[in-house]
């Protein structure tokens, strides 16, 4: 995935280039690499040579300024960094500005390329009994008859932002889970409720992480209904929607990892989809 602070970027670096190299050397040091550093905590460095690259480099990236979705970028980026760099035309910061203002969208970060594309199950991370079916959408436990086996999305989430999507239970079976969990020291052939990275919340309304419960987090639910995972990035939380009644963050789920990925654990005649909310 890649972040709009990237695209922008990209789209500076590549006005500089045909202004002159010393152009493209100011540039990559006054917007820094988000892959690098946490340019959310970056102020802007003043360069007095850009002062004499600012109006060509504007001429060139006026064209691509409209494919730039400056409101999925970071409230303190777009102040600190873009804004003192006097490149874009303040009708477009103002209404970013102000998106951010009306929506609280300082904490709402999104990404390129977050799409039902990335949103699929992974075939090298499933148990051995599962079926992923419908171009990775749909896994289906029809083989599986000797308790619940796990299987994880293909990408995962990480750093900072807010991430929804729904499981459907299109086949109910007695034991269904769903939540997030690591890449790392997961065993798909059994239950994520039992294993430490993995939080999963389940039919009886109860979640688990490493064995512990949490009782009566929601009402059970079964065959039809829309389970949606709220992931927190930015406060390492989770939440859970029935059939859009939303409910509060698992407490007792407290400094989740830094990258996690959608992940469900089913047994037979389970069948479950997977889609961006």
């Amino acid at each position: 995935m890649t972040s709009e602070y990237n695209v922008f970027r990209y789209s500076v670096i590549m006005a500089a280039k045909k202004v002159s190299d010393n152009a493209v050397e100011i540039i990559e040091t006054v917007l820094p690499d988000i892959n690098k550093e946490d340019v959310t905590t970056h102020s802007y460095m003043e360069i007095d040579d850009f002062n004499i690259y600012r109006q060509q480099i504007i001429e060139e990236l006026n064209p691509l300024i409209k494919y730039i979705d400056f409101k999925l970028i970071h409230g303190n980026v777009l102040a600190n960094i873009i804004e003192p760099l006097n490149i874009i035309p303040m009708q477009v910061l103002y209404d970013a500005f102000r998106y951010h203002a009306k929506s609280n969208y300082n904490k709402l970060i999104r990404f390129r390329g977050c799409n039902k594309a990335i949103l699929v199950w992974d075939e090298t991370a499933c148990g051995s009994n599962l079926v992923i079916k419908d171009n990775g959408c749909v896994v289906c436990a029809a083989n599986c008859v000797y308790g619940c086996q796990t299987v994880r999305s293909k990408f995962g989430f990480s750093d900072t932002g807010i991430y929804e999507w729904n499981i459907i239970i299109e086949k109910y079976c007695a034991n269904s889970w769903i939540g997030i969990c690591e890449a790392v020291n997961v065993d798909y052939e059994k239950w994520a409720g039992v294993q430490a990275n993995a939080w999963v919340l389940g039919s009886n309304g109860s979640c688990y992480n490493n064995f512990i419960e949490t009782i009566g987090y929601c009402p059970p639910f079964g065959e039809g209904d829309i389970i949606t995972v709220h992931l927190n990035m930015n406060e390492r939380s989770c939440a859970f929607s029935i059939n859009g009644r939303r409910y509060p963050p698992v407490s007792a789920w407290k400094n989740l990892p830094t990258k996690l990925y959608p992940v469900v654990s089913l047994f037979r005649p389970g069948q479950f989809r997977i889609q961006l909310h």
